[in-house]
């Protein structure tokens, strides 16, 4: 009667063995299906985001948003919990490359400092709006027009390089970019402006980088089509709202 006893008890082994198994391959395949993931606090201060996903994902908050407003957002403001409260304005054409049309959703991706917290907090403080106007945190509002203030005096700077110029031209386009490296801010200008006015910089030299690089591959009435496009970007300011 015991040889019974001993087969149930290979055959139970055998289970628990095949239990294991599959439990170390599910890990393996996807280490967060066993992982305890940390509880995501965000607090909307907008009434035309919507978040429709959230989730932490290597040391990544990633949300999915989109426009419920009437006009098209072209910047937010989210504040995440790392060591302390990291405020990031995101420039949707930067970011996204693109703005936030009405009814439109995008994913955005906000890194946490903190290794497996247990707990991940987060604000969204303001969207901004393609005519000046905002949703959301007054103050955060204000700051970023000074922001776009900044960029708006550094792209009319920037494009002074290109206004004699109709089409593409390799050699006056890397000229202009060795010259733009040296445009300063207005003496005047500080706070949120100086910083708006050193990121138009820093976009420029983007777009002119991108450019050069397209220079190598495309043709030439693709190259004017481009070179006209980046005028146009660089030449229409960002809309604050107020009267300058």
């Amino acid at each position: 009667m015991r040889k019974p006893t001993r087969i149930l008890s290979i055959v139970f082994f055998f289970i628990l063995l095949l239990i294991a198994s599959a439990v170390i391959f599910q890990f393996r395949k996807n280490p967060k299906a066993v992982q305890d993931m940390p509880k995501i606090s965000i607090r909307n201060r907008t009434s035309s985001i919507e978040i429709t996903k959230q989730e932490y994902v290597n040391r990544d908050l990633n949300l999915t948003i989109r426009n419920k407003g009437a006009l098209p957002i072209i910047a937010i403001g989210l504040a995440a919990q790392n060591e302390g409260y990291t405020t990031v304005d995101f420039s949707l054409t930067e970011s996204i490359g693109r703005n936030l049309a009405p009814g439109a959703s995008a994913d955005i991706h906000l890194s946490i400092s903190k290794n497996n917290p247990i707990e991940v907090n987060a604000s969204i403080d303001m969207a901004y709006f393609i005519d000046g106007s905002g949703d959301g945190d007054a103050a955060k509002i204000e700051e970023q027009r000074d922001i776009y203030e900044g960029v708006n005096l550094s792209l009319e700077e920037v494009s002074k390089e290109f206004k004699t110029h109709a089409k593409f031209d390799k050699n006056a386009i890397e000229n202009a970019r060795g010259k733009i490296t040296s445009i300063s801010p207005p003496p005047d200008l500080g706070g949120n402006k100086k910083l708006g006015f050193h990121s138009g910089i820093n976009r420029a030299q983007s777009m002119i980088n991108d450019l050069l690089r397209q220079s190598e591959s495309f043709s030439t009435d693709k190259m004017d089509e481009s070179f006209n496009k980046m005028k146009k970007e660089m030449s229409t300011p960002k809309q604050t709202g107020r009267k300058i």
